[in-house]
């Protein structure tokens, strides 16, 4: 994958990491009675691990560009 559409991928899962918890959430109404608890579960998982994965892609998409850094400082 090239380093740009990583940095873009990573940045779109981190934007998008918080919805997973009332979508799961919203899902987990029509199985009760733990439905909805265990939709909020799920909903925290999906958007740590989101958010976790997010912020490495964008690490590793934008660490060959940190060589261009010098010339800001």
């Amino acid at each position: 994958m090239a380093d740009d559409a990583r940095l873009v991928n990573g940045l779109l899962k981190v934007l998008t990491a918080p919805f997973y918890i009332p979508i799961d959430i919203g899902k987990g109404l029509f199985q009760l009675p733990f439905g909805p608890i265990g939709g909020a579960l799920t909903g925290v998982y999906k958007t740590t691990a989101s958010l976790i994965g997010g912020v490495v892609d964008m690490a590793v998409g934008g660490a060959p560009y940190a060589k261009y850094g010098l010339f800001f400082i």
